[in-house]
């Protein structure tokens, strides 16, 4: 066997490389591609938003109602094995008022390839329960079912636009992503279920309202459902802060 024979020279120009091989190797972030639908919910450790909930229900019949908000934090913690032994993203979820948080619960989230469909989803558990939060490569129109892997019953979303802007708490996002549940209004009953997500920024804003109007008052059609509310109730979280990389 022969033996390697370097010289000074190559050894020292091996030990420059090795010294300089972290700061050689770093590149500088890609920016992230516009038509990348991931990246309308984004998953990466580091993340961080933090939401004001407003929430309110109402009840004629007995003279009641209620309204309260709070605020909701998620931190994208770490990756950590699930029972298939796949990683999955910790989120940590808080929920106080003002600055006053305290635990709330553990979620996770990741994306999934169906490699004989050729789609992604991106799936987040809850409870133990594995909801799909959304489903690409989209276009408006597509549908989905929310609970298609979890004992549930049909929760069927459909995609309303791709790539407009929304405006909420002065800040306009584009593009954006609409998904839609219900959105109907009339004299009789507002109903929305609707979620925006922004790309590179992920959830901006989420509404799910129900609201019943009376109809025992006079010119009833002629006065917004709002003013005259029979029962229901209202759950709307909006996007207030957040982070892409808290670790940084």
């Amino acid at each position: 066997m022969k033996a390697l024979r370097i010289s000074h020279f190559g050894i020292f120009s091996l030990l420059s490389i090795a010294a300089l091989g972290p700061f050689a190797c770093k590149k500088k972030p890609k920016p992230v591609d516009p038509n990348d639908q991931s990246y309308y919910y984004p998953v990466n450790i580091g993340r961080m938003y933090e939401y004001q909930v407003d929430t309110a229900w109402w009840d004629h019949a007995n003279d009641t109602s209620f309204a309260a908000t709070f605020t909701e934090k998620e931190t994208y913690d770490t990756d950590f094995p699930n029972q298939a032994g796949q990683l999955e993203t910790r989120i940590i979820v808080e929920r106080g008022v003002g600055g006053f948080l305290s635990p709330f619960g553990m979620q996770s989230v990741q994306r999934y390839y169906n490699s004989s469909k050729k789609f992604w989803t991106v799936q987040r558990v809850r409870n133990m329960f594995r909801y799909i939060m959304l489903r690409y490569p989209a276009s408006p129109g597509d549908t989905f079912n929310r609970n298609a892997l979890n004992p549930l019953g049909p929760d069927n979303w459909r995609v309303d636009f791709i790539g407009g802007s929304f405006s909420v708490n002065g800040k306009t996002y584009s593009p954006c992503l609409r998904l839609v549940k219900k959105d109907s209004e009339d004299s009789l009953r507002i109903q929305k279920m609707v979620e925006v997500y922004a790309h590179n920024v992920g959830l901006v804003y989420a509404e799910n309202t129900d609201i019943l109007g009376r109809t025992d008052t006079a010119n009833w059609p002629n006065i917004p459902v709002m003013s005259r509310i029979q029962s229901g109730y209202s759950f709307i979280k909006t996007l207030t802060r957040h982070d892409d990389n808290i670790y940084k």
